[in-house]
């Protein structure tokens, strides 16, 4: 904190046109500090000499695991034009390895793609950028994944005890087939039983009711959904499946969201250091539920986005999808994707149409 403090304290100095010398005096004084290497202080020479004074602090952040408050993100666009094309793979190579070893520094990352479009490496900065949109997806939900692990493996303990058998679901099978892990833009988990176990519905609700970790929300309990929490931190949603003639068939709130998949049988697979039951072809069933299951989706929405999802046009629905565009509506920074879904949700299930927004047919 003293090593950003100093910085801060002479940035208008070294940013000033009689500051450049003062400004190489302060790199030399840190250096034994920030620990600078010779390629460094090149480039710090070069950027004083070019006048790129807020470029500077660019090169500085790069040898602090957090990032700067900076003024001009454009600074390595603008020097890298004043350099040879072998300065240039040097730097690249510099800002590579300082980005993998800060990964949390998101300054690197963004430095190290601007340097790679200026270099011409576009499939390099597709990558970088890519990178960006993975870390972006979902960022208004979030779980504590070290609490989720907890949250399942208490779970299982106390269903394997009860000899439950219970099946992974939806997003926490996803995690468990495709990620091996818990994300932090996950928000809840997603188990499953079948209504061929006797009273199923019954005994879960009376299990964790009296289980300390546990709380069951009772108003949000219906026939073939359960809601629990764990710890008063992570969600569980308990899924009751039960079979029609072509369909597995499962509910969400109120039962007016209504999931199928084809039947499937369940096979027991390593997650989280020990086994748990999950679909024999989960292939299948993930393709069924998120169709391009592989890769995760940068604007994801349950309701948009879930092919096997039939919306039943009730007044609860109605109101959740309103409660859900407001929201989105009012946030400061718009997310067009994600009201555009809302808006042909509401025009195909009840007729409502935005002049504002025009859907495409």
């Amino acid at each position: 904190m003293k090593n950003k403090q100093l910085l801060y304290r002479y940035y208008r100095v070294m940013s000033s046109p009689l500051g450049s010398r003062i400004a190489i005096l302060i790199a030399i004084i840190l250096k034994p500090i920030l620990r600078f290497d010779p390629i460094t202080l090149k480039l710090l020479k070069r950027l004083i000499e070019k006048k790129f004074f807020i470029s500077y602090f660019c090169i500085l952040s790069l040898h602090l695991p957090e990032r700067l408050i900076l003024k001009n993100f454009g600074g390595i666009n603008r020097v890298s034009v004043e350099m040879t094309k072998d300065e240039l793979e040097v730097m690249y190579s510099h800002l590579k390895r300082r980005s993998e070893q800060y990964p949390e520094n998101p300054h690197l990352k963004q430095q190290l793609a601007i340097l790679a479009a200026a270099m011409g490496k576009r499939e390099e900065a597709a990558t970088i950028i890519e990178s960006f949109m993975v870390q972006s997806i979902h960022t208004t939900k979030s779980i504590d994944t070290t609490m989720a692990e907890q949250a399942l493996l208490a779970f299982k303990a106390a269903c394997d005890k009860a000899d439950l058998p219970f099946f992974l679901c939806s997003g926490t099978l996803l995690s468990a087939v495709r990620d091996r892990k818990f994300f932090s833009w996950d928000y809840d988990l997603d188990v499953g039983f079948f209504d061929t176990q006797e009273r199923i519905n019954e005994r879960v609700c009376a299990l964790f009711a009296q289980h300390p970790d546990f709380l069951v929300f009772e108003e949000y309990c219906y026939e073939h959904k359960i809601l629990l929490v764990f710890k008063d931190t992570i969600k569980i949603d308990v899924f009751i499946h039960y079979t029609t003639d072509d369909a597995m068939v499962a509910h969400g709130a109120r039962e007016s969201l209504v999931w199928k998949n084809k039947p499937f049988e369940l096979v027991k697979k390593p997650f989280l250091g020990t086994e748990f039951l999950m679909p024999a072809d989960h292939e299948a069933y993930l393709v069924e539920n998120y169709i391009n299951w592989k890769s995760p989706s940068l604007f994801y929405s349950f309701l948009a986005d879930t092919p096997n999802l039939s919306i039943r046009a009730c007044d609860e629905n109605f109101t959740t999808l309103v409660s859900d565009m407001a929201r989105a509506l009012h946030m400061p920074k718009k997310d067009r994707a994600h009201i555009e879904q809302l808006a042909a949700l509401l025009k195909q299930h009840y007729g409502i149409t935005f002049p504002q927004l025009p859907l495409k047919e």
